[in-house]
């Protein structure tokens, strides 16, 4: 089945993001592939995720829909069922969890961009009918445990943080991104029904 993978801006936001280390970055994530997955801190950001799926999913809000999320901060913790303090504790958590990940993993540096340099209005990854989409194996495929591809998933899940921040903290603007690393680097459990 095709999935959606990250938007043209975001990967190309990605691919422009200054090379600071002198290793080749793409090594250095490979290196620490399991323990990214192990992490606390992603295992946290994945089941934030799938609080917000399963959220959307009882409020009869389909993936195909998720566009509406991105048009502004009001509707998003709207369809999300959030109170405004709802959503400000979601925001002050998902930047704890990066600047954790970014400072734990300097590797992670090198590919993602800075919040200041992360895309914003025209430029914010949407969910649109222009997105790539291209075939993927996930990792285990009908299994009861979610895997992931961890260093991409957890490179797009701190991209898509900037992306939010820089779009005034609009939580769905975090969640399409999100949803679309989700479904173009992870497989099994409840991630096989959520992007299918």
């Amino acid at each position: 089945m095709f999935r959606k993978l990250l938007s043209l801006s975001l990967a190309a936001s990605l691919a422009g993001a200054p090379l600071s280390c002198a290793e080749d970055p793409m090594a250095a994530i490979e290196r620490i592939e399991e323990e990214l997955g192990a992490s606390a801190e992603v295992q946290e950001l994945l089941s934030m995720l799938e609080g917000v799926v399963g959220r959307l999913a009882a409020r009869g809000i389909a993936p195909g829909d998720l566009a509406r999320l991105q048009s502004s901060k009001g509707n998003s913790v709207e369809a999300l069922g959030w109170s405004a303090e709802e959503a400000e504790l979601f925001q002050a958590r998902l930047e704890a969890l990066r600047d954790t990940l970014l400072a734990r993993y300097p590797e992670l540096r090198a590919l993602v961009p800075e919040t200041g340099a992360a895309p914003c209005g025209t430029g914010a990854p949407r969910l649109s009918d222009d997105v790539n989409e291209v075939p993927l194996d996930p990792p285990v495929k009908g299994s009861n445990r979610v895997t992931c591809k961890w260093g991409p998933f957890v490179i797009a899940l701190i991209a898509c943080a900037n992306a939010a921040i820089a779009a005034g903290g609009n939580p769905g603007v975090y969640f399409i991104c999100a949803y679309q690393a989700l479904c173009s680097y992870c497989g099994g459990g409840w991630v096989d029904s959520a992007c299918n």
